[in-house]
């Protein structure tokens, strides 16, 4: 089955790639890249010799339906104009185009600024929040960092040099004269690692320059929970949440009930606007009904709400009975930036499987015999047309109201 290789390239030294993806990248019949000219530099320094197409977030529109067409025909490689493909570039709409066609997609990992920033900057790396390129708005920047102020987690994100020290300043006055790595052309001629705190890297950096990427010290962890829990229990630990199999819940800490000053809660209010209290129910109806008034109120598309509801319980309620009610505090902010970034993750999967599915019928459609109710065992069965010819005839005569000539059809249509 033709492949999409998402392939890491170096994010500043030629050397910094493997010797699978240059492998990778000799062997595909096509390569798309988001910049042309630097993946040209790339090739050339390592004797490659192969057939180039621009892909980037101005022509992706246009540029998909080749690529695929292309896929048909043999593998295609994705790259960035450094680092892995993906994080933070156009290459999404490519990957989920190409699985929802029914391709293979095979990572071909190697540099990535965020995991080399973090391994030098001196700072935890347990847990970290990947925040990509910061807002260009000051006010979407001051609510951004309002919401983050109780988050333990290390911080990571990229800057433009012309707005680095406006970042710099959002973030000490939201969070704090925290410890930071500011991180600077790395691997390139020029590379630099500054270390201190928000204030000195004010007055180091007075006319910055080059590309940036930022690790931010994670809000001190004393007196904060690993888990929310409602308020008559207490709050909670490590091992409390994790349990004896390890709850998907200990991947996402939420602060436990602040204890800081009444006017650092006014603040937070101040800087993120109208919020509403939050009442979640440990119950369907409960959950919906609270992702709803919170998505309604952060502007937020439509996304079928039981399916948000569901993720959100695995997430955030562990053995509630009682209401957890959430006041207008930055702890109430920090769970609003959480739903927001969970109602972005399940629209896209969301989107994702309409599409997917609608691809089937239209296919389906063009093969005789295949009705409504075939079509949706299909559908309920193998989920995907990649799922459909995986079968094989065998699976498919097995489907209610399949017979093996049918399977046969079915398979030979597609």
């Amino acid at each position: 089955m033709p492949t999409l290789f998402v392939v890491a390239t170096p994010i500043g030294n030629l050397e910094d790639v493997t010797l699978r993806a240059l492998r990778v990248l000799r062997e595909v019949s096509l390569i798309a890249a988001e910049d042309t000219r630097t993946t040209r530099k790339l090739l050339a320094h390592h004797g490659i010799r192969n057939r180039l197409l621009s892909y980037n977030d101005h022509n992706k529109a246009a540029r998909i339906p080749r690529l695929l067409h292309a896929l048909r025909e043999g593998d295609v490689a994705l790259v960035s104009e450094g680092g892995t493909p993906v994080i933070s570039d156009p290459g999404l709409d490519l990957v989920a185009a190409a699985l929802d066609g029914g391709f293979a997609v095979t990572p071909v990992p190697g540099p990535s600024a965020v995991t080399a920033a973090l391994a030098v900057s001196g700072l935890a790396s347990r847990q970290f929040t990947y925040l990509g390129f910061l807002p260009r708005r000051a006010g979407e920047r001051r609510r951004l960092f309002a919401a983050l102020r109780d988050d333990p987690r290390t911080l990571v994100a990229f800057e433009s040099p012309h707005r680095l020290r406006a970042s710099l300043t959002a973030l000490r006055d939201a969070l704090g004269d925290r410890r930071v790595a500011v991180c600077r052309e790395l691997t390139k001629k020029f590379e630099e690692v500054f270390r201190g705190t928000l204030s000195e890297a004010l007055d180091r950096f007075a006319e910055p320059r080059g590309e940036f990427t930022l690790v931010i010290e994670g809000a001190p962890q004393t007196g904060v929970g690993a888990t929310f829990r409602s308020p008559a229990d207490g709050g909670g630990t490590d091992s409390d949440a994790r349990g004896s199999t390890g709850s998907p819940r200990a991947e996402h800490p939420l602060p436990g009930p602040s204890t800081g000053s009444g006017r650092a809660e006014a603040d937070a209010d101040e800087s993120f606007g109208a919020v509403p209290d939050l009442v979640i129910v440990d119950g369907g109806k409960g959950q919906v009904s609270a992702a709803h008034d919170v998505m309604r109120n952060m502007g937020v598309g439509h996304i079928p709400l039981a399916g948000l509801a569901k993720r959100f319980e695995e997430l955030y309620v562990k053995d509630v009975s009682e209401p957890i009610v959430l006041p207008r505090t930055s702890q109430a902010l920090y769970l609003v930036q959480r739903i927001r970034d969970e109602a972005h993750r399940f629209a896209i999967t969301y989107h994702r499987k309409v599409r997917a599915k609608a691809g089937m019928r239209s296919a389906l459609d063009t093969i005789p015999g295949v009705g409504p109710k075939r079509k949706k065992a299909l559908l309920r069965k193998f989920g995907s047309l990649k799922g459909i010819r995986e079968a094989g005839v065998e699976e498919i005569a097995a489907t209610p109201g399949f017979t093996r000539s049918l399977a046969e059809k079915v398979l030979g249509g597609l």
